[in-house]
């Protein structure tokens, strides 16, 4: 039994193929999101988000974002890494 507001996470296993690294600008103007072109960089997408960064509201934004540029629901992604960093990577859950 879990006390009010806990949450339950699962452990999914996920592959290096799933993982998308994102690099999060919050306070910005608009949302916005680009495919990083540059090879060389780690980082494949760029997401500008107009909520704040504190209480996660900023990650909800992006991963929204992200869900929406990719086609899947919001349901089938999740930060796998960089909660409270700007460089995040988000995985792709498989169901």
């Amino acid at each position: 039994m879990g006390t009010a507001g806990s949450t339950v996470q699962k452990r999914v296993k996920v592959s290096k193929r799933d993982l998308l690294a994102v690099r999060v600008t919050p306070g910005a103007r608009k949302n916005r999101i680009e495919r990083e072109a540059d090879q060389q960089s780690p980082t494949q997408y760029r997401i500008w988000v107009t909520a704040p960064a504190g209480k996660g509201a900023a990650n909800a934004a992006a991963l929204a974002l992200l869900a929406r540029e990719l086609g899947c629901p919001k349901s089938a992604l999740s930060v796998f890494r960089g909660h409270r960093s700007r460089q995040k990577i988000f995985a792709r859950l498989r169901r």
